[in-house]
């Protein structure tokens, strides 16, 4: 037996303040749709249609010039076996074209040796090529001899303008990239699929028009053309199909002061249908828009719902340690996907490590000329991410995999499926529907707060959602020869004999089937009408992955390289804390150096009063497979090989990987900066504890370094 909607909440929906769209989707006309296979991308106000059939695809940041090109396609597997689809990334210009009309593609800089293979591990490919990209680097990725000539003739080389020399500039440096890139293109059989203009850019319109005419006259034709941010009021009667915008939501930010979690951040927590949830005020991010919706001003037109920043992690600067817990990203993934977002494209998906300048930083910094208002690690861009800096796993990669597997079995009804907006109940819910079908999500937590136990009134079941929790419960769904009213736990995927949902903490896990209400054991098959279904226990759903038509579990990744099915393991193994010898004792009067309110980065001065320690390693295991984890407590570490600093860290808890190839048997130095009480930058309440419980008055310390070993083993 069905049942509708209000009976299956159990609660009161005011139906006059619901949202909902129902005009028809109108297509978005840009470049060429059809590859050279028939194969066809089409993008319309609800979403994506590929050959025909609607799919909700999910996008991850990787930047290719921030991982080792040895490891592109490892990481890249990784990141398909997680349920990306589609690899999102930003080209950084300065690196591109160090000196003036002297392209780089060497190296780390192989664009073309990318693309080709994401195309082999059947990516497609969004291309961020700026010229302006931020992504925390120096000038936003601006060569220097660029900005440089912004100063000394800046009528002609004004920035992210219509002015000639900057035109001019950004057209020889798209047609290099259109050069590299020639038959990678998705009308030539390629990955490419998308071109971003710029980066959060508020326009004008005439700019963001002439970018995207420069990258079509440069080779890039493709079946859609995005912009980062929300959209402004449209400019001189030009169309709305100029360019995508893509949407932005992030659990904290590092641009932010002291404050615990800053106002608009607790948005990425409530099902509120915005499309940027950044401050509106921020001058790094350029948004001057206070448009928050996906709204078009055109009538009858509405944006779909993508997402190119849907934050899936946060880069501590110096000033604002910030420390990402795992209930904040799945939480705020959960409320997008419940708001309508029919594509989650996550930043960052993959870490990274910024390139070693002698010259100095290539991460953007407080003393740049240009965009010069943070300071950021010089070398670590961890973020975070669900795979680390090193390409480790963080918890969050295995809950963004359910969610990222739901979509790929389901994505075709979701994304059909209309938002409305419950206001009756006591805890944060959302409804999409289409028909008698849908999903109820729901949400208990919001990041560095307490919400309490909550009560859920789901098709008469009372549930009691603990603190902390997120999730999404199906009803009218279908499966084979099964009507599945409801069930009280998150569907995972379906293969061609069973399908299988993961049961949330805390809650029973339940499914009514024809109107009879079953509990099936946790983790074991359960057999009606000839079709199975498994209801897995929270940590095993986390060790679940699709491979073939088939679910195989794995304490770590199990990614599909060809026809290899593989494992990958983080393994500790020896502890070498013995084998970091202290050379060198700190020395704890600083006074900071400030500018408005916050901290720079220390100058040389200060960074000479770190503790040092020695660091060796035996040779066998300076391996690409072997890595060092080093915990810690002070300000920020470095870590220097002869006069090469390979990795560098902001204190905020966490532990610091560093390679083991980088140092090449050789003995490394260790820098921790003291950090003293009392000391102006933000810390999470957990370090701030540390810090004002310190005996010594300060923090300098190497807690623990022990050998991570990465073992890699095929397993078919």
């Amino acid at each position: 037996m069905r049942r509708g909607l209000f009976s299956i909440l159990g609660i009161i929906i005011a139906v006059s303040l619901a949202t909902s769209c129902t005009q028809i989707p109108v297509h978005f006309e840009f470049g060429t749709a059809e590859n050279p296979d028939g194969e066809t991308i089409y993008v319309d106000s609800r979403g994506f249609i590929i050959n025909g059939k609607r799919e909700i695809p999910v996008a991850g940041e990787m930047h290719y010039q921030r991982v080792p090109s040895s490891e592109w396609r490892n990481e890249l597997l990784k990141m398909k076996a997680g349920g990306v689809t589609i690899v999102s990334t930003y080209v950084f210009w300065n690196i591109t074209e160090p000196q003036e009309g002297k392209m780089d593609f060497s190296g780390n800089n192989n664009i073309r040796g990318f693309i080709e293979e994401c195309g082999r591990c059947g990516l497609k490919v969004l291309l961020r090529p700026g010229p302006w990209a931020h992504g925390e680097w120096i000038y936003g990725g601006l060569p220097e001899w660029l900005v440089d000539k912004s100063f000394s003739e800046p009528e002609n080389y004004s920035l992210r303008s219509i002015s000639p020399g900057f035109i001019g500039a950004t057209k020889r440096y798209f047609n290099a990239l259109g050069e590299e890139t020639k038959g990678l293109r998705w009308k030539e059989g390629g990955p490419i699929i998308g071109l971003q203009v710029d980066n959060e850019s508020a326009g004008p319109w005439e700019y963001l028009r002439t970018l995207k005419n420069i990258a079509i006259e440069a080779g890039f034709d493709l079946p859609f053309y995005t912009r980062t941010g929300c959209p402004d009021v449209i400019e001189n009667g030009d169309s709305a199909e100029l360019l995508l915008p893509l949407g932005g939501n992030y659990v904290d930010g590092f641009w932010c002061g002291y404050e615990d979690a800053p106002e608009w951040f607790r948005l990425s927590f409530e099902f509120k249908e915005l499309a940027w949830n950044a401050d509106p005020e921020d001058s790094t991010l350029q948004i001057k828009s206070t448009s928050t919706k996906w709204d078009c001003p055109a009538p009858g037109l509405k944006y779909p719902k993508l997402m190119c920043e849907l934050g899936s992690g946060m880069t501590p600067a110096y000033h604002r340690r910030i420390n990402i817990h795992d209930n904040d990203i799945r939480a705020s993934v959960i409320t997008r996907l419940g708001i309508g977002c029919n594509m989650p494209g996550y930043f960052m998906y993959h870490g990274g490590t910024d390139p070693w300048s002698p010259n100095g930083t290539l991460a953007e910094c407080r003393e740049s000329k240009y965009t010069n208002s943070n300071d950021l690690p010089r070398r670590s861009y961890d973020f975070q991410a669900p795979l680390g800096e090193c390409g480790k796993p963080n918890l969050w990669y295995h809950h963004l995999r359910l969610i990222n597997q739901f979509l790929h079995d389901w994505g075709d009804e979701l994304s059909e499926m209309d938002f409305h907006q419950e206001v009756a109940s006591e805890i944060r819910s959302a409804i999409r529907r289409n028909g008698e079908s849908g999903y109820v999500f729901v949400n208990n937590h919001e990041r560095m707060r307490q919400m309490g136990t909550n009560n859920l009134n789901f098709s008469g079941q009372d549930i009691a959602v603990p603190d902390g929790e997120s999730f999404f419960f199906p009803y009218g769904m279908k499966f084979k020869t099964l009507d599945i009213d409801w069930a009280t736990a998150q569907p995972f995927c379906k293969t061609s004999s069973s399908i299988y949902f993961a049961a949330v903490k805390g809650i029973d896990a339940k499914l009514c089937i024809d109107g009879n209400i079953i509990a099936p054991e946790l983790d074991k098959p359960y057999e009606i009408d000839g079709d199975t279904i498994v209801i897995m226990s929270p940590d095993k759903s986390l060790k679940a992955y699709k491979v073939d038509d088939k679910v195989l579990f794995s304490d770590g990744i199990i990614y599909k390289d060809e026809e290899k099915i593989m494992s990958e393991t983080w393994e500790k193994d020896s502890d070498i804390t013995a084998s970091a010898k202290k050379i060198k004792e700190e020395n704890i009067s600083r006074v900071p150096e400030m500018r408005s309110g916050t901290p720079l980065f220390p100058k040389d001065n200060e960074l000479n009063k770190a503790a040092s320690w020695s660091l060796e390693i035996p040779k066998d295991m300076c391996s690409d497979e072997w890595f060092i984890a080093v915990s810690y407590r002070g300000d920020i570490a470095q870590v220097w090989v002869d006069d090469v600093m390979v990795e560098d860290n902001f204190w905020n808890g966490k532990t610091m990987y560093i390679r083991a190839s980088d140092l090449a048997g050789k003995t490394a130095i260790i820098n921790i900066l003291p950090l003293p009480k009392g000391f102006p930058l933000y810390l999470q309440k957990e370090q701030r504890e540390q810090l004002t419980n310190a005996e010594k008055g300060y923090l300098c310390s190497i807690d623990s370094i022990h050998m991570v070993h990465r073992v890699r083993k095929e397993i078919r």
